[in-house]
């Protein structure tokens, strides 16, 4: 299976695509309208489930969705309500973790769930892990590693970066679970890179 993104109008309005290769052809699985962005949930081959954004009428990202791309339901996860924050969707590297960014133009605030939830029925708000919250002028963005979450971050000064490491939570933790409890301060993230200039 392939999924891809276009605009149908122009005008950044935009559609999911999801496709199946059969004997040398693509043939149409599902057209989902009003989506941003998407990362495939890796787990059964072919997969079943994607995450992604569905834009609102304004073309802002406000929704986070699970689709089953066999059954065709959807699900909203989340949803945001601030005018001024724009979500997006991503794997980290290792496929490991679902990261669900909440950007402004000055800082950012990052949710996760592990990619072992494959269930539809499982995949709700509860699953979503808070790491910190928002502050003023502080971005951060995510990726896993042997086990441990990496934050690339601006905390220590807001003109250069840092490299930030906590051990990540079991994959089948929710967020009332007491091992999530430390993602939410940056104070239990120990320091892997100082922040350098030009960085």
């Amino acid at each position: 299976r392939v999924g891809f993104t276009f605009d149908t109008t122009g005008e950044e309005q935009f559609c999911l695509r999801i496709v199946h290769k059969h004997n040398e052809q693509f043939q149409l699985v599902h057209d989902y309208p009003n989506i941003s962005n998407f990362t495939w949930l890796v787990g059964p081959i072919p997969p079943q489930n994607v995450v992604a954004t569905a834009q609102n009428t304004d073309g802002r990202a406000h929704e986070v969705v699970v689709l089953n791309v066999d059954t065709g339901a959807a699900k909203t996860i989340l949803r945001e309500t601030d005018g001024g924050l724009f979500l997006d969707v991503a794997a980290t590297k290792d496929s490991a973790w679902v990261t669900i960014n909440s950007n402004s133009r000055n800082d950012s605030h990052v949710g996760l769930f592990s990619t072992c939830l494959q269930e539809i029925d499982k995949l709700t708000h509860d699953a979503v892990l808070d790491l910190p919250p928002r502050t003023a002028g502080v971005q951060y963005f995510i990726e896993h590693t042997h086990g441990h979450l990496l934050a690339i971050t601006n905390l220590q000064t807001r003109s250069s970066y840092s490299v930030l490491c906590h051990r990540a939570p079991p994959p089948d933790a929710v967020a009332a679970d007491a091992a999530c409890a430390s993602l939410r301060e940056w104070s239990n993230w120990r320091p892997l890179i100082p922040a350098q200039d030009g960085f």
